[in-house]
């Protein structure tokens, strides 16, 4: 069985205010994708989605969100993953932060997702889609 593996490696983000000191600590997962292909050009696809935290001071929110391992798919020999986080943040006084996401097409070729955010935004991952040849 070949295979194939897309990973987005783990990653901070951090935000400071005018006096320099962090006001939002991101920590944003691994991410990752694996389409395999039998030997009947079957494509076999898994995701594995890293949880991602944060931390805050002085008042500001955050949240985070990430993708269900469950977000793959196949269509005959095309396979598809998705592996991605994000997480938002707002200043006091702003609006609570929202990372939410919605996946469509799970099962198929054509899963995909849809986020809802609300604050600034920072992710890792993505997509990733390949098709089972005898070139793979």
């Amino acid at each position: 069985m070949k295979s194939k593996t897309k990973t987005w490696p783990a990653r901070d983000v951090f935000y400071r205010d005018t006096m320099g000191n962090i006001v939002v600590e991101k920590f944003l997962g691994q991410q990752s994708v694996t389409i395999s292909c039998d030997t009947s050009c079957h494509p076999h696809v898994t995701a594995s989605s890293g949880s991602s935290s944060f931390r805050v001071f002085s008042g500001w929110k955050a949240v985070c969100g990430n993708t269900p391992n469950s977000a793959v798919g196949t269509t005959g020999p095309q396979g598809t993953g998705i592996a991605e986080t994000k997480c938002t943040h707002n200043p006091p006084g702003g609006a609570t932060p929202v990372a939410r996401v919605t996946i469509t097409g799970a099962g198929t070729a054509s899963v995909n997702r849809k986020w809802t955010l609300v604050g600034t935004a920072d992710s890792n991952g993505g997509l990733y889609t390949d098709k089972c040849s005898t070139a793979f």
